[in-house]
């Protein structure tokens, strides 16, 4: 128990050297209750990958991007026509409903 008032009077001490006036109760309760309670933390761990090497790039666009690249414009091509597709077949139903029902 020393120890918490010894943090606190530190505290005190400290914001009122500082300029920033003493502390509110709240703020006393708050910082008690913050030196009773611990939570655990996670290491700050790195998990940036490291740079590629030229021949690993080269490697990866010869394997992965060249392939990709070739076939993008039928992909495209493709949902475009199912797009267009969909959206013909939506309207032919509506004048169909329209033709059926009035």
């Amino acid at each position: 128990m020393w120890h918490l008032r010894k943090n606190v009077t530190e505290k005190l001490t400290t914001t009122s050297r500082e300029g920033g006036g003493s502390l509110t109760p709240p703020d006393l309760l708050r910082f008690y209750m913050g030196s009773l309670m611990r939570y655990h933390q996670q290491l700050n761990l790195n998990f940036k990958p490291r740079d590629a090497t030229p021949q690993e790039v080269e490697d990866w666009y010869n394997t992965e991007l060249k392939w990709w690249g070739e076939r993008q414009l039928n992909i495209v091509a493709i949902a475009t026509v199912v797009q267009i597709t969909a959206l013909g077949m939506m309207g032919l139903v509506m004048l169909l409903n329209q033709w059926a029902f009035s």
